[in-house]
């Protein structure tokens, strides 16, 4: 049998898409298991009842946690354990936030093409990254119950999202050269599902690699037609299918300037891309490039240029009105050169 498992807040989902991907591919999905929040039970029957082939819905309610984690990663833990108990262990899972969509017909057509054989984690190259050691991506995942429930067989975090914060910023204060965050909760997951297949973890990229492509099933986001509620990709509006990331950012305030790059299924089998992923490969790679790349830092450039300009046109203002409005100027100028100082 196959289960759909669906988790997260009522507020922002996207149960209409998902709907309507399921009744194009009802023969192929058994049940489906939707865990929520205890304060969210009742807008989700409400909306259950526009959808008629949902009438069977198996509802698994939880509590929310006080302390949700780094990212939520603890909500995560959380409500996945709780409906992956609810769920056979024979079964075949396919966890999905609410507020994303797959195409089911075609996730069961690669799955087939590609020869999935029951023993990995299917996940997608958004955002399965380069950059990060043990990070495949760990919001839309697939496999035998069995297998899930061993990927969430980690304890919750302790600490809080702010104190994982301060501890990665102090780390990286002592220690410059860190080029990424190593307490993310995709590397959490990873790594605490490696330990629990006996994998002996070398911290390095090779061993990283080589836990990948035994332990992890990619597919492209375009195989699947991959969407989030939330705008994601740049120039992009949300709903919109996610493309892998191709960005250098720091993801907070003195921390670690990261060089975001995701991996594609042909990079990780050793294959020649296809026609098509060099398209939607090319085509993210531009958009991020015009969000936050080269063009982006001569545009904040450009700017400055011109309120420095601006600046000394209002100097031949009577002093009383310049003073403001000069005073204004330099506040912008000072924020767009602090931006970016952030991105070099």
């Amino acid at each position: 049998m196959n289960t759909l498992l669906l988790h997260g807040p009522f507020q922002g989902n996207m149960l209409k898409k998902i709907y309507n991907n399921y009744i194009s591919a009802k023969q192929l999905i058994d049940e489906v298991v939707i865990v929520c929040y205890f304060h969210d039970i009742d807008y989700y029957k409400d909306e259950i009842k526009k959808y008629s082939l949902w009438n069977d819905v198996k509802f698994v309610i939880i509590k929310d946690l006080l302390n949700p984690g780094f990212f939520n990663i603890n909500r995560q833990i959380y409500s996945v354990k709780a409906g992956l108990t609810e769920i056979s262990s024979e079964n075949f899972v396919i966890k999905l936030r609410n507020d994303q969509s797959v195409d089911f017909n075609k996730l069961f057509t690669y799955m087939k093409k590609y020869h999935y054989d029951n023993k990995k984690i299917i996940t997608t190259n958004c955002f399965t990254r380069y950059d990060r050691l043990y990070h495949p991506s760990d919001m839309f995942l697939a496999a035998p119950q069995k297998l899930l429930k061993q990927y969430y067989s980690c304890p919750l975090m302790n600490a809080t999202h702010l104190d994982h914060i301060l501890e990665q910023q102090y780390e990286y204060k002592k220690d410059p050269t860190i080029n990424y965050l190593k307490i993310v909760p995709e590397s959490y997951l990873f790594r605490n599902f490696l330990i629990s297949q006996n994998w002996q973890i070398k911290e390095t990229f090779n061993d990283y690699w080589d836990a990948l492509k035994k332990y992890i099933f990619l597919l492209n986001s375009w195989d699947i037609n991959y969407c989030w509620y939330k705008k994601r990709t740049p120039y992009l509006k949300s709903g919109s299918m996610i493309y892998p990331g191709y960005f250098t950012m720091r993801p907070f305030e003195n921390g670690p300037l990261e060089r975001c790059r995701c991996i594609c299924r042909n990079e990780l089998n050793g294959t020649t891309a296809s026609l098509k992923d060099l398209y939607f490969k090319n085509i993210s790679k531009f958009l991020f490039s015009l969000k936050y790349g080269s063009y982006r830092s001569l545009y904040q450039k450009n700017k400055i240029y011109l309120l420095k300009i601006i600046k000394n046109v209002v100097k031949i203002f009577p002093y009383f009105i310049a003073k403001s409005i000069i005073k204004k100027i330099n506040q912008k100028i000072e924020r767009k050169l602090f931006k970016l100082n952030l991105e070099k």
